[in-house]
């Protein structure tokens, strides 16, 4: 059965948050659970779940006690899930750890944790009211990279930030290192956990940042494994500054070439030129007001293994596909008809799903990609014919408040000789299309390596734009051009300082390098590109007094 429709999901949940007054339980029989989902009579579990590895988020640590960084705001952080109520945020524009604490992760003020379970809550314009660390901060960086590259061993790393300054010079939200000082790659779902991916002065850098604690010590430790590529150039790591944290290296083998030194108040580890690769350990744990160590053993977990793995994961994080049944339109011989089709709303993680954008596949017929504002991503199939069978498989998720997805054909950006090695099998896993998405991070691309119907990579594919803390900085909208690349659009409102890139269009070149402006000066613009001819189309929101969209 062929028949137009136009894909209607039942937004109840995105369209809750933002009404005045949630809609009455429908008084059915059956229960009904979009409804219950509308009327906040539906139990959502935690935003932050607790079987994920990572979820972006802003983190505002400029207030987190004496011998802290005051000016520690981190408009771009991946913030991980170590277990045992132990966090780290990791920035990913400065590749420094920001704050690693104890507690219960961030205060949820932000606008899709603060209106998750509490429709029509909003977020205060400016970087004033931000999510911070809720606990006890161990260690701190302050707005400096967080590796460096020195003429010699002895030499001092610099505590300043090296990128160019925004109209507001106290503006923090800067955008990412030079790419010949350094790179974030992306992160990696393993078997043996969640790894960093970055690289210093063209140096591969991976990181495992863990929590761990076992029967012979009193308070839980954070360590971070790093793996090292050989380089010619000596690199420094600042590990941090704190007065309640410990800091010591722990190398994992006696071949492995570091320096531990103090400077000031912080820890550096340094990394002399070698033609090997550097495997090793920083272990933290907090210590009381006494310089003594926390309490008693919590549990016992078992001890970190030698050796790296960047398999991906063996274990489905997701293994349910979910079904469900459109309510077809009754009208006939229109142009267009409306067709309900429901949520997963009623599913094994009690997670709300708000869909922001959807994206379909040209090459899988009646297959789709949509994202939420809450940062996960599905891949939806059966949107053809009755539409009685609906499945819906989740993708992704730890995104950072993204509207929109994009599906692109794999080929799209790369070089004419890479093109014709289609026959190849690379070639053939160059040609399949893939996916984009954009959020507060950047335009990530993810990748499935498996083929087990789950993302295990999410590469940054491009960060080169600026990303200030500003609530009203949105990642409004990005659209695929005819030549492979990208337009996007950046929310405008600025209550606090003037960021680089507030309030613009911009172009993303097919291989995701560079970027360039190509509008500004708009409040809340959401962008359209012609499929055909490329042009770009801008529709600001409620400036110059234009009515509420």
């Amino acid at each position: 059965m062929n028949r137009p429709f136009l894909l209607l999901p039942l937004l109840l949940t995105s369209l809750a948050w933002c009404a005045d007054k949630p809609a009455k339980q429908a008084k059915k029989p059956e229960l009904d659970i979009n409804a219950m989902a509308y009327a906040g009579q539906y139990h959502w579990g935690d935003w932050v779940e607790k079987d994920f590895p990572f979820f972006s988020s802003v983190l505002d640590a400029r207030d987190s006690g004496e011998g802290f960084p005051k000016d520690n705001l981190t408009p771009r952080g991946l913030i991980l899930n170590l277990g045992h109520d132990l966090w780290a945020c990791f920035d990913t524009d400065l590749l420094r750890i920001a704050c690693i604490w104890q507690g219960k992760g961030v205060t949820p003020v932000a606008l899709a944790t603060g209106s998750y379970h509490l429709a029509g809550q909003k977020t205060k314009d400016g970087q004033d009211s931000l999510p911070k660390p809720d606990g006890k901060v161990w260690l701190a960086n302050g707005i400096y990279p967080g590796w460096q590259v020195l003429k010699s061993p002895v030499d001092r790393p610099s505590f300043t930030d090296p990128r160019d300054p925004a109209p507001s010079k106290d503006e923090v939200g800067r955008g990412p290192l030079d790419a010949k000082v350094g790179v974030f790659i992306g992160v990696d779902v393993t078997d043996m956990g969640l790894v960093l991916h970055y690289q210093i002065g063209g140096v591969d850098i991976r990181e495992q940042v863990i929590g761990l604690i076992d029967g012979t010590q009193l308070s839980p430790r954070v360590y971070r494994r790093l793996l090292v590529s050989p380089h010619r150039s000596n690199l420094v790591l600042i590990e941090g500054t704190g007065p309640f944290v410990k800091k010591a290296l722990r190398p994992e083998a006696e071949s492995t070439q570091t320096i531990w030194r103090p400077i000031g108040d912080h820890a550096l580890v340094i990394f002399p030129a070698t033609d090997s690769r550097i495997e090793c350990l920083t272990d933290y744990h907090a210590l009381n007001d006494n310089g003594e160590q926390d309490g008693t053993s919590m549990g016992a977990s078992g001890p970190i293994e030698k050796g790296y793995s960047f398999k991906p994961p063996t274990e489905i994080l997701w293994p349910q596909t979910l079904t469900t049944k459109a309510k077809l339109s009754d009208k006939k011989g229109e142009a267009y008809v409306l067709d309900d089709i429901p949520l997963p709303l009623d599913n094994p993680w009690k997670r709300s799903i708000r869909l922001a954008d959807i994206a379909f596949f040209k090459d899988k017929p009646g297959t789709a990609a949509a994202v939420t504002l809450d940062g996960d991503v599905w891949l939806i199939s059966g949107l053809s014919g009755d539409l009685q069978e609906v499945k819906w498989k989740r993708f992704a998720s730890g995104l950072h408040e993204p509207m929109s997805i994009c599906i692109r054909p794999g080929s799209a950006g790369v070089s004419p000789a890479a093109s014709e090695a289609s026959n190849t099998q690379a070639g053939r896993l160059r040609s399949q299309e893939e996916i984009f998405v954009y959020d507060r991070n950047g335009i990530w691309k993810l990748r499935d390596t498996n083929n087990d119907g789950e993302a295990d990579v999410y590469e940054m594919f491009c960060n080169r734009f600026s990303q200030t803390a500003e609530t009203r900085e949105f990642p409004n909208s990005m659209k695929l051009a005819p030549d492979g690349s990208f337009v996007i659009s950046k929310g405008g409102q600025q209550g606090t300082t003037l960021g680089k890139d507030n309030g613009t269009v911009i172009r993303v070149a097919p291989d995701g390098k560079s970027y360039a402006v190509i509008g500004y000066g708009l409040r809340q613009p959401f962008v359209g590109v012609n499929p055909k001819t490329g042009l770009v189309t801008a529709s600001d929101q409620e400036g110059n007094y234009t009515p509420t969209t």
